[in-house]
């Protein structure tokens, strides 16, 4: 689109000149603690229907269950070969879905790696994205109704003081990232290039999202004073998306 959390350390005992000095985990090593052995063998027999999307790094895809009464989303990204800033991004999309428990985020099921290709399992959302209504309703000439405006924005603002709370930046807000429940119902969704803050004062200062929603600031390359968290950023896009719905 969560439980347990990633256990052990690759770092060995302590010798008798001092604390171990061994490297932080990779990206790889980090996969074994998040990816499952039984989601291979469960979402392995589903069916594959079509491709709903591609990235830079893979690609979207519907699966339906044997029994076809199941309907789940495969973010298939291909890791034999990639480079280890790739694969410890991979690792850091998984840790943070797998902390992310919401009604208005998208839901994280499963991942494992199959022949080279890390399978991420999220729930399948029917209406679609933010962006597709938005030019369904512009072609149709018929704008929402206000008050389906503010349900949307008070669910994506409930989904935002959610992951801030728990020291994530999703860093790349837009309307084709927000999807709709076959209820209409709002689901943030895309932690790609999400980080995980340290601290409430930490800074994401790197250039990166959907151009036409970033803030002033990153686009003039100015940093901004130490907020909770990287306040430009979703402080800007919240309301640039406000500003597409009505």
């Amino acid at each position: 689109m969560d439980t347990g959390r990633p256990g052990g350390s690759l770092a060995g005992p302590s010798s008798a000149a001092g604390p171990s000095s061994a490297p932080p985990p990779s990206g790889s090593w980090k996969w074994k603690t998040l990816c499952s052995e039984t989601a291979a063998a469960k979402y392995g027999a589903y069916t594959r229907i079509r491709v709903l999307g591609r990235g830079t790094m893979g690609r979207a895809v519907l699966l339906q269950s044997p029994a076809g009464q199941d309907l789940v989303v495969a973010k298939e990204i291909i890791v034999e070969g990639l480079g280890e800033p790739d694969k410890q991004d991979v690792a850091n999309e998984l840790d943070i879905l797998q902390r992310l428990t919401h009604p208005n985020i998208v839901t994280y099921e499963a991942a494992f790696v199959q022949e080279g290709v890390m399978n991420i399992i999220m729930e399948y959302q029917p209406g679609g994205t933010l962006a597709q209504a938005i030019t369904n309703a512009a072609s149709a000439g018929q704008p929402f109704e206000p008050l389906q405006v503010v349900q949307w924005l008070t669910q994506l603002g409930d989904a935002l003081q959610f992951v801030h709370a728990r020291r994530v930046l999703h860093r790349d807000i837009s309307a084709g990232n927000v999807l709709l429940s076959v209820s209409n119902t709002l689901k943030l969704s895309d932690f790609g290039i999400a980080r995980s803050m340290s601290t409430s004062r930490n800074l994401a200062q790197t250039l990166c999202g959907t151009p036409y929603y970033l803030s002033p600031e990153l686009v003039g390359g100015k940093a901004s004073a130490p907020t909770p968290p990287s306040q430009p950023c979703p402080h800007h896009t919240s309301p640039t998306a406000c500003h597409r719905l009505i």
